[in-house]
């Protein structure tokens, strides 16, 4: 699915050509006491001050877009989209509101309160954790499925449901944002749950960044990546530099700190390459990351 079909929304996500999946209902009005919430909604934190500033917006303009709901029964409905603005009109002390009503198998739902919500306003890392879990549980998509219909890479699917490995508390601070998501995957470098949490809540304490935070986890492992092992968890071996003059040397070892790998100059009377190694896809992931670019 392209990011065109995914940037379409509902339209988009559950495709008009299908009958079971396209609205079947032009907008009508309906009582708001009247509509569940959606049980496939991924967002936890809502900030009130975005929801407020919304509010007044639709007070200003009314509602642009109808809600998208599914029928329960005669007089009731389950949410399928429109969370912020669901709660904004409860805000607003409103009575009622306009709905479109769409049909939609489970998975599809499941699959629209994410990307819905990823398109629109970023998800914090936990909450994207656990929508990418129930995605991957209740459904038969595979990563590499989920990453292709969200736009993103396979690793980053990856990285990200390793988040759901660390404590429930170091969860909690990811959530509240008092820590990165970037914050909880440097954290899971350490293999002790309670290592993990007693660190977290230093970064928190003394507002330690993230490149801070990685030398003090290879500090607390040794002071060293260890050998690559495996695929998933493995660091490529320590290559010993030869025939190189201290300048070289020195800028090798400060790209290895700022990149979190191993680094090694190759030069030729002052043309060459720079190798970067790396052992496994959640390092390529990381190195990314350190130079600020997104995958």
């Amino acid at each position: 699915m392209s990011r065109e079909a995914l940037g379409k929304g509902l339209k988009g996500m559950l495709g008009v050509a299908s009958p079971t999946a396209a609205p079947v209902a032009a907008a009508l009005s309906v009582p708001l006491n009247q509509i569940a919430a959606s049980p496939f909604q991924p967002r936890q934190v809502f900030d009130e001050t975005k929801l407020a500033e919304l509010a007044e917006s639709i007070g200003e303009l009314g509602l642009v877009q109808p809600l998208v709901v599914r029928r329960l029964d005669a007089t009731h409905y389950q949410l399928v989209a429109g969370e912020r603005r669901l709660r904004a009109l409860t805000m607003l002390g409103r009575q009622n509101a306009p709905v479109t009503i769409c049909n939609a198998p489970e998975d599809a739902l499941r699959e629209t309160a994410l990307v819905e919500n990823l398109q629109r306003e970023n998800l914090n890392a936990i909450e994207t954790a656990e929508a990418l879990k129930e995605l991957s549980d209740h459904t038969d998509l595979t990563h590499e499925k989920i990453a292709a219909r969200l736009g993103k890479s396979r690793v980053w699917i990856t990285n990200t449901l390793r988040l759901l490995n660390l404590p429930r508390e170091v969860c909690r601070l990811i959530a509240g944002d008092e820590i990165s998501g970037a914050h909880g995957r440097t954290l899971l470098g350490l293999a002790d749950p309670v290592s993990q949490l007693k660190l977290a809540k230093r970064v928190v304490a003394e507002q330690i960044p993230v490149q801070k935070l990685e030398k003090i986890v290879q500090e607390m492992t040794g002071g060293k990546r260890p050998k690559k092992r495996d695929a998933n968890d493995g660091y490529a071996a320590p290559v010993a530099p030869t025939g190189k003059n201290r300048h070289l040397l020195d800028l090798e070892k400060r790209l290895g700190e700022r990149l979190g790998a191993q680094v090694r100059i190759l030069d030729d009377r002052g043309a060459g390459k720079i190798e970067i190694a790396y052992g496994s896809y959640d390092d390529i992931a990381g190195i990314l990351e350190r130079l600020g670019m997104s995958e």
